[in-house]
Order: C-alpha cells, then structure tokens, then sequence
C-alpha cells in the first residue's frame, strides 16, 4: 500500500462508528482511497464485472481519474454484515478540481459532490467486492468547459 494511501485510510478510520474494525468498512476505506490516489485500475477492480452499470461506469472512473485531482472521504451511516455479503450506507463526500496541468480542452469547474450511496458487498475469494453501487451517477466525470 502506498503511502498515500496509507494516509487516506487513517485519516478516515475515525470516522467510522463502532464497526470500524470489520473487514467491509476497511474495505470501503479504500475504495475512497483509490479514488484519492486517482487509482481507477484499484478502484474498478473492487468492483464485480456483474455491477448493474459496470460497463458505463469504467470510462466515467477513468476519464475522472486522467482530468481530476480527486479527494475522497466517506463515513459508514449504516453496514450489515451477514456472512459473505453485507450492505452499507455511506456519506461520500467527492471533490473534484481540475489538474494543473490539464489542457484548455480538460477544463472544467470544480466540483463538490456529497451523496448517500448505497452499496452491496459479495466476499469474493479472499477480499471483498462491490456488487451495487447506488446512484452511479455520483461518479460521472464532470462535464468539460468548450
């Protein structure tokens, strides 16, 4: 784990309530951390390939990823964990400025985003996935200026 990442997930350890310590919500500490990171490859790879909106998700992560200098945090409201599965509403706070050295045709306004998501988690093999993620448009890259 990088050190950025590392950090992320420190920093948002706290804010999760008395099931900090379980295996979903570190898990998705750091899907927030990879979207910090700008790591779409480790943010897409937590999520199941069989997510409704998989395939329009991956270029919105992506594109957001090459454009954007991202910060993501997020607080657990809610998780239940039964077994293999458990589900989670979560407070994620998304923000999302242009990198410097973007071109004038990556422009865009700087966004702050901050939605309840909705999510599904699956065991899979050793670690967890994301089989729903509710409302996918809370990733969408933003729209650029012309």
């Amino acid at each position: 784990m990088s050190t950025r990442r590392r950090l992320v997930f420190l920093a948002l350890t706290p804010l999760f309530p008395a099931h900090a310590q379980s295996e979903p919500a570190a898990f998705l500490a750091l899907l927030a951390a990879d979207l910090s990171a700008e790591n779409a490859a480790g943010f897409l790879n937590r999520l199941s390939p069989d997510l409704p909106g998989y395939r329009d998700l991956v270029p919105e992560i992506e594109g957001l990823t090459k454009i954007a200098d991202l910060q993501s945090s997020l607080e657990i409201l809610e998780l239940k964990q039964e077994g293999n599965t458990a589900t989670a509403t979560i407070d994620w706070y998304l923000e999302i400025r242009p990198h410097p050295s973007a071109t004038d045709d990556q422009r865009f306004t700087a966004i702050r985003r901050r939605e309840f998501v909705k999510c599904s988690l699956e065991r899979w093999k050793k670690s967890w996935r994301v089989v729903r993620l509710e409302p996918l448009s809370f990733f969408a890259a933003p729209e650029l200026k012309r």
